[in-house]
């Protein structure tokens, strides 16, 4: 279990543990004679409410990354604040019900629940847009039908749209009515909070849980019964704390899922990434340090200020940030290498005849030369596709600058699939099963090329003895094809490997930025074994079996 994790099953336990103390004050107040113990215990319960939503919304303030989402978060918190505040005057101390003061504080509890779903919306409407974002003038206007609800209920007493008091407003805490305008507000708070779950769940990039995903809505939903039971007066309770309990589980329960992004797991990420590096404060103290970080002196660090330090196949390089600076290495050994090999590339796509040519010539020397180019061109012939993109990207790289990162990184993601594709046809030339760790190897270097399309990607592998060459390179060709298929709009890829007893098994995760058609993958096949696929909005997961010596299909 990650420290984080048991970080939020105990404040979970402390949370529940302070919510069961104020229930058990709530039912008890009435039983104590001394007015001195009935005031503690009112004065304890309201502490304990006020306490722990004020602790929340401090989190949410460190937590929450994207600025627009944090205010409106913390916006929702102050709402509640201001609900449970209005109730504790309201019940506390206010001595009579007779009073308009009474009444329009009642009125007042219809504020936050009309605001806090509108702001539930704008939210929603945040999620996956880029910090300089702005709310559109069209949503803004939301606001008008909020202030009309809201003026509608204080103006209760002019229309009795909201409330009806059958035997008069002095007797209006007793004896009122629902009125059409109340059910307007209730539908209001429903409905957008419905709309904020649902966008949320289709806003979804990683191809996580889905029936995890949907635990808001299953909050929200819920909550209907509840808001349900309670206007049929089946059952009784502290309304304000109950929808702010209810608000608050659904809010957290996103940000816990990851529907809301929150920097909760930001340490153990930090530690555990393969790049190099290394956080400091302004003094070049060293704070948070990667795993794969070296040891860098202060004076070295202090010279990236000026720019970045070439290390030979390494880069040392450094960014400001908030009380500090981030230092990190960039490895470029295998640009430095797919920069020669493009180099060779080209130069055996200009000299294509001229190679041909060579091999007729070469026929009649000694028998291991001529085995040799006979397996390199069939390496050639079977990534033939592969080589012809990646000289068109390289003519789009020399004739359109901008685009010449995103060509680089698709011509990465092809040359190591034909780096490692040709490399397992060599390891399997003389023996008909190779080791199933050569699989393991290729696929983990292809999703490492992957990220330099800032694309996620994660490999879990359980790999053990050997397997069949031809099955080996089937499996690896699909990938490819999957992957060359969906490159434009893949954003993560987990994939799930094993191999045991000459049996290959694959799942891929794949989550895409655009919603993905069921017959994407129909014209991509599986030379061994079988394959299935489901497409769900934008993720796509794909079990790939390959028994030993599995028939073609």
């Amino acid at each position: 279990m990650l420290r984080n994790d048991r970080k939020i099953i105990n404040s979970s336990l402390i949370v529940a543990f302070f919510l069961v103390i104020a229930y058990v004050l709530r039912w008890h107040i009435k039983v104590y004679d001394n007015a001195f113990l009935s005031t503690f215990a009112i004065t304890l319960r309201n502490m304990i409410h006020i306490m722990l939503l004020a602790t929340w919304f401090k989190t949410l303030m460190h937590r929450v990354v994207k600025p627009g989402i944090r205010k409106l978060l913390g916006s929702v918190a102050i709402m509640m604040l201001l609900w449970l505040f209005v109730k504790i005057v309201k019940y506390e101390f206010c001595l009579t019900n007779t009073e308009s003061l009474v009444r329009y504080l009642w009125y007042a509890f219809y504020i936050p629940m009309v605001i806090i779903p509108l702001q539930g919306v704008f939210i929603m409407n945040y999620i996956g847009k880029p910090d300089g974002y702005r709310t559109p003038k069209w949503m803004l206007s939301l606001y008008v039908v909020a202030t009309v609800l809201i003026a509608g209920v204080f103006t209760n007493d002019i229309h009795n749209l909201a409330f009806n008091f059958p035997d008069g407003v002095e007797k209006f805490d007793s004896s009122y009515t629902y009125g059409p305008l109340y059910y307007i507000i209730m539908a209001w708070f429903c409905l957008f909070g419905l709309i904020f779950v649902c966008t949320l769940l289709k806003k979804s990039r990683l191809p996580v849980n889905k029936q995890m995903q949907k635990f808001p809505l299953i909050v929200m939903l819920g909550a209907i019964v509840f808001w349900t039971l309670y206007c049929m007066r089946i059952i009784k309770c502290d309304l304000t704390v109950m929808d702010c309990i209810i608000i608050t589980l659904l809010l957290e329960s996103a940000i816990r899922i990851g529907l809301i992004p929150s920097n909760d797991y930001y340490s153990e990420v930090f530690n555990i990434t393969t790049v190099p590096m290394i956080i400091v404060d302004d003094f070049y103290a060293p704070h948070y340090t990667s795993d794969g970080a070296k040891f860098v002196t202060e004076a070295i660090m202090r010279e990236t200020e000026k720019g970045e330090l070439n290390r030979g196949n390494f880069i040392l390089r450094s960014a400001p940030i908030s009380a500090g600076r981030v230092v990190w290495e960039d490895d470029v050994t295998q640009l430095n290498e797919l920069k020669d090999e493009l180099e060779e590339i080209k130069e055996q796509l200009d000299g294509e005849n001229v190679l041909l040519k060579a091999e007729v010539d070469l026929k009649e020397q000694r028998a291991k030369v001529e085995e040799k180019h006979r397996l390199y061109d069939r390496i050639a012939s079977e990534v033939a596709s592969q080589l012809t993109k990646i000289a068109l990207l390289i003519e789009t790289a020399r004739s359109d600058s901008e685009k010449i990162r995103v060509s680089l990184s698709k011509i990465n993601v092809i040359g190591s699939y034909i780096k490692r594709r040709g490399n397992l046809r060599l390891l399997g030339e003389d023996n008909e099963y190779i080791s199933a760790k050569e699989l393991e190897y290729s696929m983990r270097e292809s999703l490492d090329n992957l990220k330099l399309y800032e694309v996620y990607t994660s490999l879990n592998s359980q790999c053990e003895g050997n397997v069949s060459l031809d099955n080996t390179i089937s499996v690896y060709d699909f990938y490819e094809k999957v992957t060359e298929k969906l490159l434009e709009t893949i954003s993560a890829m987990l994939v799930h490997l094993s191999c045991r007893d000459g049996v290959i098994k694959m799942r891929m995760q794949i989550g895409c930025t655009e919603e993905i058609s069921e017959d994407i993958l129909s014209e991509i096949s599986l030379n061994c074994g079988e394959f299935s696929c489901s497409v769900q909005d934008e993720d796509i997961i794909i079990d790939v079996n390959v028994p030993d010596g599995g028939d073609a299909v």
